[in-house]
């Protein structure tokens, strides 16, 4: 098996900052897959991580760059009096 020391520690800073709340969720999860396809892609042979580490770099770096926003409440404006 082939290991995968830059885009290991592109996926370990992704999952620290969503653990630190400090991006979009969202988009550190959308990233996080895209780099998960990367490792599976050097495992397999299909690529090299010298050439994708680039572009987990800028991803990682798009990804950090989200705000992170909480969670906000559903609420059903239907039933609410404005009054």
């Amino acid at each position: 098996m082939t290991t995968t020391f830059g885009l290991d520690a592109v996926q370990e800073r992704l999952r620290a900052a969503a653990r630190d709340r400090t991006a979009s969720l969202l988009v550190l999860g959308a990233v996080g897959i895209e780099i998960q396809r990367m490792r599976d892609d050097v495992r397999a042979g299909r690529a090299r991580e010298d050439d994708l580490i680039h572009d987990a770099g800028v991803m990682l770096g798009a990804a950090l760059s989200t705000p992170y926003r909480h969670h906000k409440e559903n609420r059903d404006v239907r039933n609410t009096s404005f009054l």
